[in-house]
């Protein structure tokens, strides 16, 4: 009988380490799947948080535009043996605007090297602007003839920047008028 219950006794004993042992086992699994999921979260946030910061770099709200006509006239090339085109005129159409700046296209290819000032003259909302600014960028598409430009504004007096303010509102408004109907 001594010897049935002792033997009762270690079967019963090894039947609490194995649910010991299980235990600690899963508990040890669901603590690293819990870390796992922490770290997938921890990357997703801060992608999420990188997209946010790469699609807000830009300053201010940008308006696309109908490739609206502007005029381009060259002030300052920035270099001496480009000087001969400064004061030279060409015309480009309008991709996208805000109060810091535009995007504009052109048949135009010129070297952009060092600061490029120009001044646009173009209508939109019905008032006439004409503004400085430097080129900044020039992006060429391989299947198109047509160059963008990404044009930085400069030097706007306080009167141009209100009407050019203006104009984005009121582009703004019959936009939205638009999508309302």
């Amino acid at each position: 009988m001594m010897y049935d219950l002792a033997l009762t006794g270690i079967i019963v004993f090894e039947a609490l380490i194995i649910i010991v042992g299980y235990y600690f086992y899963h508990n040890k699994t669901i603590s690293r799947q819990k870390a796992a999921i922490g770290k997938q979260e921890r990357r997703f946030r801060a992608n999420r948080v990188s997209q946010n910061a790469y699609e807000e770099k830009r300053e201010h709200h940008r308006i696309q535009m109908n490739r609206e006509a502007c005029t381009i006239r060259i002030i300052d090339f920035g270099e001496q043996c480009l000087k001969r085109l400064n004061n030279r005129t060409f015309n480009g159409a309008i991709i996208d605007i805000s109060l810091g700046g535009l995007k504009f296209s052109s048949d135009i290819d010129f070297p952009i090297k060092d600061d490029v000032l120009i001044e646009l003259s173009f209508q939109v909302a019905e008032r006439k602007l004409r503004l400085k600014g430097t080129i900044v960028r020039k992006e060429m598409k391989r299947r198109l003839a047509t160059i963008f430009y990404g044009v930085q504004f400069r030097h706007l007096t306080s009167k141009e920047e209100k009407d050019l303010q203006h104009a984005i509102n009121q582009m703004d408004l019959s936009k939205s008028r638009l999508v309302k109907r």
